[in-house]
């Protein structure tokens, strides 16, 4: 897929609006330029495929992803059977997006997080290669299908997938077999610098151009002219990332007394209490909290690390930001 420095997305955590409203912001990002919508699936909030046939119904060019579901809650070919569906609901705009999720939310609903490198590569596998039409047999350490075939193919030849990564094996893996990885929100640059490299030693490892590795990552925006506003914000939902996903805690940069603080806060009291442990030069440093005229700029130092598609996400002020960061923006 082709490249360009003023790509962009959005991104929203299932439906954290009222259905009406994350329309007239997804069609506002469709207006205004953004290359795609990518819903989120964590928790037991909504689920990201329900969100994504709405989309599909109230737009028109704009294309849709997951970001992500959780491989581990539905089978190989389910997965494959809804994307094709979802495929054809949004006439060809669909991008599958996948990753293994979060272990805490896994075991609460009697899943085990189990050989997740395995897993995202037989998943892959299996996905694509029904999506393409074949007839599948497949006996691998945890995907098992037999003679399986979806009755109703994607509009789009090959659908797009994109792989969620935090460690360095599975970063390189996605380099390695996916159209795309998608980096975790709440990491400093240092880390997105780095995990860009992984990708691309992936895709050499296996002779891929590297450049044809999507590189796109989460990044929580948050806007006011008073900075310490727009970095409170952000504080209760890092809080809750920090204390209840430790992949995301690990490569947040941040020390572990911090970490252990914050852990202890949301235990007692929740995300709130919690988020007042977080310092604002921590926010800022692993996501995007500043004056609105300053948004652009601090978008580019992420895409001069090496992220080609930053997905935006926001907690207030919505469509602000997509106003200030739209491609076609005045």
């Amino acid at each position: 897929m082709g490249r360009s420095s003023g790509r962009i997305t959005l991104g929203f955590s299932g439906l954290q609006y009222p259905l009406a409203e994350l329309v007239r912001y997804s069609l506002l990002a469709e207006r205004l330029g953004y290359e795609s919508i990518w819903i989120t699936e964590t928790r037991q909030f909504t689920d990201a495929i329900s969100v994504l046939g709405a989309l599909a119904a109230a737009t028109k060019s704009i294309k849709l992803s997951s970001g992500i579901i959780p491989i581990y809650t539905r089978t190989a070919p389910l997965i494959a059977q809804s994307y094709a569906t979802l495929d054809r609901l949004s006439e060809g705009r669909i991008i599958l997006g996948i990753g293994p999720g979060a272990s805490l939310f896994l075991e609460r609903q009697g899943l085990s997080w189990t050989k997740p490198l395995t897993a995202i590569r037989e998943y892959v596998t299996v996905i694509r290669r029904l999506l393409q039409g074949e007839t599948v047999s497949f006996e691998g350490e945890v995907v098992r299908v037999k003679d399986c075939r979806l009755e109703v193919m994607p509009l789009q030849e090959d659908v797009p997938i994109y792989v969620a990564a935090s460690g360095p094996q599975m970063i390189r893996l996605c380099g390695e077999i996916a159209d795309g990885v998608i980096l975790n929100c709440f990491t400093p640059l240092r880390y997105l610098a780095r995990a860009v490299e992984l990708a691309r030693e992936g895709a050499e490892h296996v002779g891929r151009n590297p450049a044809s590795v999507d590189v796109s990552a989460l990044i929580y925006v948050s806007v006011d002219e008073d900075v310490s506003k727009a970095c409170g914000v952000l504080k209760p939902v890092l809080a809750q990332y920090l204390a209840q996903q430790p992949h995301i805690a690990r490569d947040s940069g941040m020390s572990d007394e911090a970490i252990r603080a914050v852990r202890s806060a949301f235990a007692d009291k929740g995300p709130q209490d919690a988020g007042k442990f977080i310092e604002d030069a921590v926010v800022q440093s692993i996501n995007i909290a500043c004056a609105p005229s300053e948004c652009k700029k601090k978008l580019q130092a992420y895409r001069e690390v090496g992220i080609d598609l930053p997905i935006v996400m926001t907690l207030s002020n919505t469509k602000e930001i997509i106003g200030l960061l739209g491609p076609r923006s005045s």
